[in-house]
């Protein structure tokens, strides 16, 4: 699951979860920023050194060690100046987007497998009898086309059971007297 950006800027989502994080306490701020900080840093350094070697198999270990360090700084770089995660994909779209083409893959998926055919993957196509073949981003989109008003308007009903679920916990959570993570059920 990813990240979903959405219209609150201090929301953080991940798949069923989100939090505003003006509303946790300090010392799990400082938790994620410690382990985003070392998953920059080492995880994503390694993983374009990694890809950096693999372009250049006759690398020397000083090479190898000068080009880590040019990928965290500018890792460092991006994030001084408030760039970082700035990537090239394109706007992502809100919650209720998100979850409407959920809502729509998976329709497409039970159509298709109605039909005996099988979802595509990455970028293959499905072929239908009178010639049509189209990718699985394809199928979604026109899913949406033709039926995304209804879909938003169940994707926006999921995110209010979702909030309304959420409120429940949080006051089972405080009715109970609940201080640490063992007491929450964490």
């Amino acid at each position: 699951m990813s990240n979903t950006v959405t219209t609150n800027p201090n929301l953080v989502t991940y798949g069923n979860y989100s939090f505003d994080y003006l509303g946790i306490p300090a010392a799990s701020v400082m938790a994620l920023l410690h382990k985003g900080f070392a998953h920059l840093m080492g995880n994503e350094a390694a993983a374009r050194v990694t890809a950096w070697k693999e372009a250049n198999p006759e690398a020397t270990p000083e090479a190898i060690a000068e080009a880590k360090t040019k990928f965290q700084s500018e890792f460092m770089a991006n994030l001084l100046a408030g760039t970082i995660g700035h990537g090239t994909r394109g706007p992502r779209g809100t919650a209720a987007e998100t979850i409407a083409r959920e809502l729509a893959e998976k329709e497409v998926r039970a159509i298709l497998t109605q039909n005996g055919l099988n979802m595509p993957s990455k970028d293959n196509v499905v072929s239908f009898p009178n010639g049509d073949a189209f990718t699985r981003k394809q199928l979604i989109d026109r899913r949406m086309a033709n039926h995304g008003e209804r879909l938003m308007r169940e994707a926006e009903a999921e995110l209010k059971a979702r909030a309304r679920k959420i409120e429940k916990e949080i006051a089972a959570a405080k009715a109970s007297g609940a201080e640490g993570a063992a007491s929450l059920g964490l």
